[in-house]
């Protein structure tokens, strides 16, 4: 992924890990990332159809 800022919010569930793990690996070009650590009934875990919409930050 080309994003620079990523804001990721999540519950920090132990099965979480390695797919941040994963998505942070994708991003080479990440300089700053914000982690909102939410409550679980926040959470969509396991539902179909969840969607996290982008935010393109330009400067």
């Amino acid at each position: 992924m080309k994003v620079k800022h990523l804001i990721m919010k999540t519950f920090l569930h132990p099965l979480e890990f390695e797919g941040i793990a994963f998505m942070l690996k994708s991003c080479p070009n990440l300089e700053h990332l914000t982690i909102e650590i939410v409550e679980k009934k926040y959470m969509n875990h396991g539902k179909k159809g969840f969607y996290v919409e982008p935010v393109f930050i330009t400067s």
